[in-house]
Parts: C-alpha cells; structure tokens; sequence
C-alpha cells in the first residue's frame, strides 16, 4: 500500500497452547498491575519478525471503516458477529466498525475469511515482507496493521481461518479485532484476558475493558513516547478504579 511516510508492520497470531494460569494471574488487580499489562500489550513485541513499539498507537477517529472479503459463506455468517463484537469493544471507547459496500473506496480494515491453506496468500495482497509472514502458518488466525509516523492507525487485515470450529472463530474475530485497535500484543502474564493465547474467550474480561478504555481516552494521544503513555495510563485507570469503588 502506498502511504506517505513510513510504515511499521504490527502481527499478532492465535496460537495453540493450553497450560494452566501463572500463579500471579490470580493476584489482586492493582493500578500498578493494569499499568503493566497496558505496557506489555501496547508496547512489547512477541516475534522476532516484529520490532518492540515506543510510541502509541490507535485510530484517530471515532469510526473504523471495514470490509468483509475471502469466502462467501462465512463472511454472512460471521458479519452479525462483528457487528456485535463491534458493539462491545465500542462501549468502553473504542471506534465503532462500520461495513462500506465493496465498490465504496476508503476502507481501514479488510476481513478476510479464508481456508487453511490460503491464510499466507491472504496476507500477502497486503504484506509482501515473507520475514513478516513466516510465522502465520502456526495460527488459527492473524492480523496485520499499519501506522504513520505519528502513531495513527491506517490500514489492518484481519485473516480469519474459516475451516475452524465456530467457537474459535467466534473468538478469533474479536481478539483480532481488539487487537487491530492498538493493543497487538499477546501475553500468558494477562489472566483472564483476550490477549492471553491460553484462553478462549467469547467476551471482554474486565482486564481488556480496562486496556481498551485506557488506550481510546481522549489523554492517551497516538505517538506518545511509551514513558509518557504509560504515565498518563496510570492516572487514567487510577480514576477508572476509582470511579468503580464509588460505584
């Protein structure tokens, strides 16, 4: 894709593991503990083929305009899925995703849902660095995002494998989704989570309402220097704590 400025590659990948939780997972959730996983999320890398980000990054404006691609029948299947995984990930702050008609120009993310052995053809309409996508294949799902200079998002995949059962596609739109959002990362420190690969979850923990609503607050601007996101994430979720304690 041609964009002005340099663009970064971000691939977060579901993977396939199942052990049991870390003994801290279950530890009390503290400010300090949600600052921690906001960074590991945001700002970690878990592949080699993807360098650590020191700036945030998220979409600057309050739609995501998407389009849905590859076969047809579970891309109808699969379309009120979105839509409510959408309708979730939106009420604590995120942009609404929004389905333009597939002559409509503009799209920011492509779904595209595909069998088994094309999930690397997939990503290359969008990637063309093989470093970038050689570790595709060990998921059931992947996305892949791009960004400006400045932190903002402009361009994601999401490449669905629609051979898998209806559970875990069911889970891999929305992780993929919250994922595309600017927390990209998977962690097996996070419990309970979306971005913890050992789960399967079908619904936002109160973990990932936390990071979501941590990222998309009006103070925590796109390009920001980890340092200073991860101050200004710290006064964020001091006062949503805060505000739950009082509810």
């Amino acid at each position: 894709m041609n964009f002005v400025g340099k663009l970064t590659v971000v691939i977060a990948i579901l993977g396939l593991s199942i052990s049991p939780l870390p003994a801290h997972a279950r530890d009390p959730l503290t400010v300090e503990k949600y600052v921690k996983y906001f960074d590991q999320i945001v700002f970690r890398s878990e592949y080699a083929s993807t360098r650590a980000s020191y700036i945030l990054r998220k979409w600057p404006g309050p739609v995501i305009k998407f389009k849905i691609g590859g076969l047809k029948k579970p891309a109808e299947k699969y379309r009120k899925v979105i839509a409510r995984h959408s309708k979730a990930l939106s009420r604590y702050g995120a942009p609404k995703f929004v389905e333009i008609g597939g002559q409509v120009p503009g799209e920011d993310i492509i779904f595209m849902f595909v069998r088994t052995d094309s999930m690397l053809k997939a990503g290359r309409l969008l990637e063309k660095d093989e470093s970038v996508l050689r570790d595709m294949a060990k998921g059931r799902c992947y996305f892949l995002s791009y960004h400006m200079p400045d932190g903002k998002l402009v361009k994601a995949m999401i490449v669905v494998n629609a051979e898998l059962p209806d559970f875990n596609i069911r889970h891999c739109l929305l992780e993929e989704m919250a994922q595309t959002l600017g927390l990209p990362n998977d962690s097996p420190y996070v419990s309970p989570s979306l971005f913890n690969d050992r789960e399967q979850r079908q619904e936002l923990s109160q973990i990932d309402k936390v990071l979501v609503r941590t990222l998309y607050d009006k103070r925590m601007k796109a390009g920001m220097p980890r340092e200073a996101a991860l101050k200004m994430a710290h006064r964020v979720i001091s006062r949503l704590m805060g505000k739950a304690a009082n509810d």
